[in-house]
Formats: C-alpha cells, sequence, structure tokens
C-alpha cells in the first residue's frame, strides 16, 4: 500500500473518531448510531466498519490511546530522570488529554475510564515502582496515581 493510501486511510479513521466524539460529548455512547458518525464525517456506513466493529470499540480505541500515551510517556521518562520530570511528564500528556478526561471522568457517564486507568497504572507501577533507579519523588507521584488520585 502506498504512503498516500495511508495517510488517506488515517485521515478517514481520525475523521470518523473527531466525528464520534463531537457526539459523544453531548450523549451516552448507546444513544450513538453508525450512521449519525459517518454522515457526520461525510463517509459511508461501510467506512466505518473498516475502522471499527462497533461504537463501543471506538471508544475503546480513544480510552487506550490516552491510557497508553500517559504511561508510554512515564516509561521513557522513568529511567535516568530526574525528581519530578515522570510528574511534569504526566501532568504535559494530561493536559493534552483534559478534554477526553473531563468527558470521561464525568459522573454522568461513570468512572469506567478513571477506572480503567488505574488499572493500568497499578500494573505499570508494580513492574516499576520499586526499582532502585526511579527517585523518590517519582514513586511517591506513581503510587498516588496508581491509586487514583488524579488531577481534574
Amino acid at each position: 500500500m502506498s504512503k498516500k493510501n495511508l495517510e488517506i486511510q488515517e485521515a478517514t479513521r481520525q475523521k470518523l473518531i473527531d466525528s464520534f466524539w463531537i457526539l459523544y460529548k453531548k450523549k451516552d455512547i448507546d444513544k450513538i448510531k453508525v450512521q449519525e458518525i459517518t454522515d457526520l464525517a461525510g463517509y459511508h456506513r461501510n467506512s466505518f466498519y473498516r475502522y471499527f466493529p462497533d461504537v463501543y470499540a471506538l471508544l475503546e480505541h480513544i480510552e487506550d490511546k490516552i491510557i497508553n500515551e500517559l504511561i508510554d510517556n512515564t516509561d521513557e521518562r522513568i529511567i535516568n530522570s530526574r525528581d519530578g520530570i515522570v510528574a511534569k511528564n504526566f501532568a504535559k500528556v494530561w493536559e493534552e488529554n483534559s478534554e477526553y478526561i473531563r468527558v470521561f471522568a464525568n459522573k454522568e457517564r461513570g468512572n469506567r475510564f478513571l477506572i480503567k486507568m488505574t488499572k493500568n497504572l497499578k500494573k505499570f507501577t508494580r513492574k516499576n515502582l520499586y526499582s532502585a533507579k526511579i527517585p523518590m519523588k517519582t514513586t511517591i507521584f506513581l503510587n498516588n496515581s496508581s491509586q487514583g488520585h488524579f488531577p481534574l
């Protein structure tokens, strides 16, 4: 597949994600129809199914992307980092995704995302927390984050 085709596919996929997000901010996921997403994005309904099996998979994709970005960013910087750098990087990724996180954390929608993020951070923390290479401030920050203490 050519680079141009890959770019077109990624742009289509992103437009579907963006259209879903516009709708998700306004209504519950069980009220969102694939046809609404594709109409808003300007694509045929079949285009959606090339990328996602259903709206729940699309929501999970967005959640996973944010969680993985938080963990990957932390994981990259954790070894040989100075005190506080992990917290700063975590906060940067948190801020870049703040709209998503605020919507996910909305009480009306439940706390599914925060529970999922907490579980993933716990796994990450268990793997890395007691490493001798991790500065104490970073250890405390990761421990608090893995227990669900997030700055909303």
